[in-house]
């Protein structure tokens, strides 16, 4: 430890962690702290450096005395908090914009194949993107599967021709909404 007068000294200490509140609940933050074995005198000017039984923050021979490492726990903390959700809200977005572009090409190739061989279509459509639609707005999520089931009945049905303009109609409005919210 660093006393006053600029001499290094070396002190027996225990270690000890205390817990300090933290604004994270799943987040523990404890604290070292050194608890001198005995009391200990500066070795150049002779004056009492620790008491026994006190604790200190310092943290051995390298740290200087006015370093406050709580402080420099909790600001490590807080930034790495914000960095994290950051990190998380830009992979969110990029794996939304990825999910939107999938489902408008898909919606876009069932509407071609509806329009030129609906009689033809005989097995009902599934989108591997539907699981990932918790990424979008309620709206966005009522259209895409509202339209995906009108598509399985018109396949069940056999579509005629007034039925099938309302039916890409129907993917034209979806597509729209889901291109509104990916450039959002």
């Amino acid at each position: 430890m660093k006393y006053s007068c600029g001499h290094w000294n070396r002190i027996k200490v225990n270690k000890i962690f205390l817990e300090q509140p933290s604004p994270e609940p799943k987040v523990k933050v404890m604290i070292p702290m050194y608890e001198p074995l005995e009391t200990s005198k500066c070795e150049k000017c002779g004056k009492v450096i620790v008491e026994s039984k006190e604790l200190t923050k310092h943290r051995g021979i390298n740290v200087v005395e006015s370093f406050d490492f709580s402080l420099g726990l909790i600001f490590g903390v807080i930034i790495t908090f914000i960095g994290n959700y950051l990190t998380e809200k830009w992979r969110e977005s990029k794996e939304k914009k990825s999910i939107a572009r999938a489902l408008v090409t898909e919606l876009e190739w069932i509407k071609e194949a509806f329009s030129k061989h609906h009689y033809d279509i005989k097995t009902p459509i599934f989108s591997t993107n539907i699981p990932k639609l918790a990424l979008f707005k309620g709206q966005t999520i009522d259209a895409v599967l509202r339209t995906y089931h009108e598509v399985d009945l018109g396949i069940v049905s056999h579509l005629k021709i007034t039925d099938l303009k309302k039916l890409t109609d129907q993917i034209d409005y979806t597509i729209a909404i889901i291109e509104k919210e990916r450039d959002c």
